[in-house]
């Protein structure tokens, strides 16, 4: 559980890395990984990958807030949880977005990656 939580935590954080967090979302979505982002469109990992490059403004911080974990059987678990966004978007305007969200985890030959996503937002 800490280690899903940790990995959790190290994605909502990796947004303020210089590259927006690709690198680390390259390693830890599966490939065959499937999301619905927080305006309801349906998303693989190119598409993720591709929209972490395209970030417009500057992030100010990321709080996470709680997470909660449920695993089914040893492999699979899923994880409900919420960050704090702070930033100014593109034209300067300061801004505070939350955003909630379920992530499903499966252990692939002893490697956690996240297989499907979903998340809601908003300012």
């Amino acid at each position: 559980e800490s280690t899903l939580i940790k990995m959790e935590s190290s994605w909502n954080l990796s947004i303020l890395d210089k590259d927006h967090g690709v690198k680390f979302v390259n390693d830890l979505v599966a490939d065959d990984f499937s999301s619905y982002n927080d305006k309801g469109v349906k998303q693989g990992k190119a598409e993720v990958l591709s929209s972490l490059n395209d970030t417009k403004g500057t992030i100010i911080s990321v709080v996470n807030g709680d997470m909660s974990v449920t695993f089914y059987g040893d492999n699979v678990a899923t994880i409900v949880g919420s960050h704090v966004t702070k930033g100014l978007d593109e034209t300067g305007k300061v801004y505070t977005k939350t955003t909630n969200w379920t992530d499903t985890f499966m252990e692939r030959n002893g490697k956690w990656q996240c297989i499907t996503s979903g998340r809601s937002s908003h300012f």
